[in-house]
């Protein structure tokens, strides 16, 4: 046995694979004083991620997503999340480009009616190389409101 018996139990595995900017990959533009064009190239990205329940009210996710487009690096990113009781999660990673991922979220399940939730989640992404962005680090903020309680 590769995996040992028992390991998978309670485990949900999923997986996917997109292909981005497949179409009109050729775009002129011309106007009275402007001509030129834009060449877009293909993205392709895949995606795995592995969640088990590690006690009653902890589970523990570990995804791992690739980004290709031709004639740039290849991107591997890399997170662990941990979700504690569907109300709050915490998050760490990095990736092949040399930035990390630090990231918490809270859900609000009673501010709606039903199964319906809010979620509020903040992540800081610091590279870890002598260069960054010409930003400097990113911070992100996010809301996000969801039909039901699963993750």
């Amino acid at each position: 046995n590769v995996i040992p018996s028992g390991v998978l139990n309670n485990t949900a595995i999923y997986a996917g694979v997109s292909l981005a900017q497949l179409g009109f990959n050729h775009l002129d533009f011309k106007d009275d004083s402007t001509d030129f064009s834009i060449y877009k190239k293909m993205h392709t990205y895949g995606y795995l991620k592995l969640r088990k329940p590690i006690s009653s009210d902890i589970d523990l996710d570990m995804s791992s997503w690739v980004t290709y487009v031709q004639s740039i690096p290849t991107n591997i990113d890399f997170l662990i999340k941990l979700s504690f009781s569907d109300t709050f999660t915490i998050e760490g990673g990095t990736n092949s480009s040399g930035i990390a991922h630090f990231g918490f979220g809270m859900n609000l399940p009673k501010l709606l009616p039903g199964d319906k939730i809010i979620s509020i989640n903040y992540s800081f992404n610091p590279t870890l190389k002598n260069f960054s962005s010409l930003l400097g680090n990113t911070h992100e903020i996010s809301v996000v409101y969801s039909g039901n309680s699963g993750n």
